[in-house]
């Protein structure tokens, strides 16, 4: 059956359609609440597997308060869930379904953002790093009466600085050893995942299964119309989307993603929004930025407007996402990995799907898991379609079937460090969801090792390992940090600024061409590099009034959100050195950029490079090849040794906010991870050229004796071969063929006269030499009586 009268580009998927009317008010989980009860009041843990939007993160919250769960004062239900945006969505839709304002019943925290109240607080919802935060406080998590940890198979979709998922359930298992009446349910929607958590625990956690019930139309039109009815008030019926293919392969799928987004609002103008699917922020700027040129280029309405969906979105912003669609209005939302079935953006019936996923830094093709993941997402209210920018032969062959886990692809020194600050001495033996690899839990302890975090024994440090688990921020940032209020450096507040401005990511506008940004960073930039100039545009924005703050950022093309961020993360990040007595060094008049570049080599020395023949970079640990970045200030300049702090992946291998360092403060800084091999390399060079410079000495003087004694050989031979003067030589001497064949082969030295009693078989003259046959018999002549001879 054909959508639309017009050709389609896509090749049509057969997916089976069911035939029962959707219910909106009804939920499979409901039917489950008694049993998910009755299994949390007898058992310690619980797991819920089931189908995505069954309701499981939204209604097990509030199947618990129902039953009493929360209702003590400073006794709450804690909900964990991976990433900030998604935490914020879940609050939101948890309120919204208990019937009261966010912020009251209903809280959440994030790593830099938070909206409770204790006294009125009965459900709390945080991110995984924050569960691990409450439990360095609160080792037995006594204010919680039930933990949730819901959305698990994100954790091995997204991007995270540190794999949670991967060792939280077994710290959660240790503190209820502890805590008998502490009760865990665990929602995932991968049942994949059932075993490995079954085998974590003591006490294997009985599972409760919540699937979508299905009923072909063949089998409706054979049930009585009683059957039908009641079936359609115990079940929720899932619509199956429509799945449609590319028919030839796509080079640009940001660009096929445009050009479809305007076919679908061509062929239905008021049937649902769109949403499209990319691997991050980037990809969903470049999408935005040619959705506008194509709309301007076309000359189309504002019928159809594009807004984005990612991690660095605020609550405001959020809640402009999730507003309704106005009226004879199309809304395309633009989402990254984020928003996997993590935020439920209501009215969405089109998805485009780029079938890619970002793994270390990296983009390759997504599993199949995650496809069918974002394609649910349309058929929530209806039957929905997708359009997936790869051919069919493709998705099947190169797709596959499942997502890497987030401990294989992510750096382990935050996770070493959270479990060696919760007590956890062997990190070989303790049981992970997914179990690292030897090399990786190597890398990490020796880069805590390097930082002065882990002693000789692997235990933390008091001075810097403690306080590095404290902070919420990446550990090689972290040392940053704790190292710049040195006497000789005094720059705490400098990098504060650099540590609050990484955290949220990009200040620039991302649709701006990042030549046009290393234009503008030039304005206030510094030659010693990125670092210097982000500090600079920070302090010039906290100096404006806030006026004037709006044109700033639009004249150095700055996202003002971003910076309203970056502010409150500042305060938020001295708040965490004044309570762990941390003094905050800093003077009015102070400005020494070496110093502030010396703090930071302390953190991240091993992100130093070195530039090559061909103008690229070499990591001098690694020997990882990269580029510095268009929109940095030193894309032009390339100095010799530089620091970078992160690498991004593009058509090339990236290196984001670089600033130029001298190789002789990381030897001094970091003896431990580096050491000074120039002197040795140079003796090394020298031993070896002088050894190549006798060697090829000897060999002259070799050439010299052997040109000598072939001068003198050559020399003999022309004398021998002058004409000698005497009556006992001819001066022509006769000689024939035979004669000259004789004297080859039978003498020996060619100056030396030939014997005269050699005798020769005629015989071997005759085959050798058959024309002359018929002569020597004629003249009957023997060998021997010739005089020639």
């Amino acid at each position: 059956m054909k959508s639309s009268k017009r050709k389609s580009r896509f090749t049509n998927a057969p997916v089976e359609q069911p035939s029962v009317e959707y219910n909106p008010n009804l939920r499979p989980i409901e039917h489950k609440r008694d049993e998910i009860l009755y299994s949390v009041d007898k058992n310690p843990c619980t797991i819920v597997c089931g189908d995505p939007s069954v309701g499981k993160s939204i209604q097990i919250p509030k199947f618990l308060h129902d039953a009493g769960f929360g209702r003590d004062r400073n006794r709450y239900i804690l909900v964990s869930i991976i990433n900030d945006v998604s935490c914020i969505s879940l609050a939101k839709s948890i309120a919204s379904n208990l019937h009261t304002y966010l912020g009251e019943q209903v809280g959440y925290s994030t790593k830099f953002e938070s909206d409770f109240n204790e006294d009125k607080m009965c459900i709390k919802v945080v991110t995984d790093e924050v569960l691990f935060k409450e439990i360095l406080i609160d080792p037995l998590l006594i204010k919680y009466e039930a933990v949730i940890l819901t959305k698990r198979e994100l954790c091995d979709h997204l991007t995270v600085d540190c794999p949670y998922n991967d060792i939280l359930p077994g710290v959660l298992d240790k503190i209820q050893k502890g805590r008998k009446d502490l009760k865990l349910l665990i929602s995932t929607n991968r049942a994949l995942d059932v075993q490995k958590y079954s085998d974590i625990f003591t006490d294997p956690p009985p599972v409760i299964k919540v699937l979508h019930c299905k009923i072909p139309l063949s089998l409706r039109s054979m049930l009585p119309p009683v059957c039908v009815r009641y079936l359609s008030k115990i079940s929720l019926f899932r619509f199956c989307p429509r799945i449609f293919y590319l028919e030839k392969p796509t080079y640009d799928y940001i660009e096929k993603a445009v050009e479809t987004v305007y076919s679908i609002h061509q062929m239905s103008k008021s049937d649902g929004d769109i949403q499209v699917f990319f691997t991050g922020t980037q990809e969903v700027a470049d999408f935005i930025q040619k959705f506008e040129n194509y709309k301007a280029t076309n000359r189309l309405g504002d019928d159809l407007f594009c807004v984005a969906l990612n991690n660095n979105l605020g609550t405001e912003d959020l809640e402009e996402v999730m507003k309704p669609t106005p009226a004879y209005k199309r809304k395309v939302i633009c989402s990254s990995l984020v928003a996997e079935t993590s935020i439920l953006v209501p009215d969405v019936t089109y998805t485009v799907d780029c079938c890619f996923e970002k793994y270390d830094n990296m983009i390759i093709p997504a599993s199949k898991e995650v496809c069918e993941a974002r394609a649910k997402l349309s058929s929530r209210i209806k039957h929905g379609k997708v359009f997936r920018l790869c051919e069919a032969s493709y998705y099947d062959r190169i797709l596959p079937d499942y997502s890497k886990p987030a401990i294989y692809r992510c750096d382990l020194s935050l996770l070493i460090l959270r479990l060696k600050a919760l007590g956890v001495k062997n990190i070989w033996d303790f049981k992970y969801l997914n179990q690292p690899d030897e090399e990786d839990l190597v890398k990490a302890l020796e880069v805590l090792y390097s930082l002065g975090a882990l002693t000789d024994e692997a235990g933390l440090t008091e001075d810097i390992g403690l306080k590095l688990a404290e902070l919420p921020v990446d550990p090689k940032l972290g040392a940053a940090i704790l190292n710049s209020n040195r006497e000789e450096w005094r720059c705490t507040d400098e990098i504060l600024s650099i540590s609050a401005l990484m955290a949220v990511g990009n200040i620039f506008q991302t649709t701006i061409d990042p030549m046009r940004i290393a234009k503008t960073k030039k304005k206030c930039g510094a030659l010693e590099g990125d670092h210097i100039t982000l500090i600079n545009i920070f302090n010039l924005y906290t100096k404006k009034n806030k006026s004037s703050r709006k044109a700033f950022c639009g004249e150095m093309y700055l996202n003002e959100r971003n910076l309203i961020k970056a502010v409150k993360i500042k305060l938020q990040l001295k708040e965490y050195l004044h309570i762990m007595g941390v003094k905050i060094a800093k003077s009015d008049d102070y400005d020494d950029p070496p110093a502030i570049l010396k703090s930071l080599i302390t953190g991240f020395f091993t992100n130093i490079a070195q530039v090559q023949l061909d103008g690229s970079y070499k990591n001098i640990r690694s020997g990882e090849s990269m580029k510095i970045h268009p929109s940095s200030v030193l894309a032009n300049i390339k100095p010799k040794w530089v620091l970078y702090n992160d690498i991004f992946v593009g058509t090339k291998k990236y290196m984001r906010e670089v600033s130029e360092v001298d190789i002789d403060w990381v030897l001094e800084l970091c003896p431990h991870f580096y050491k000074d091999t120039r002197k040795e390399v140079q003796q090394e060079k020298y031993k070896n050229e002088s050894k190549l410079n006798s060697k090829r000495a000897k060999d002259l003087v070799k050439q010299d004796q052997r040109l000598k004694e072939s001068q003198g050989m050559m020399k003999a031979r022309s004398n021998m071969m002058k004409k000698p003067k005497g009556k006992f030589f001819s001066s022509k001497p006769k000689t024939n063929a035979v004669s000259g064949l004789l004297s080859k082969r039978v003498r020996r030295n060619d100056l030396a006269p030939a014997p005269k009693d050699v005798k020769v078989d005629p015989t071997k003259l005759d085959r050798m030499f058959p024309n002359k046959k018929a002569k020597r018999e004629s003249s009957k002549l023997s060998f021997a009586d010739d005089e020639d001879y």
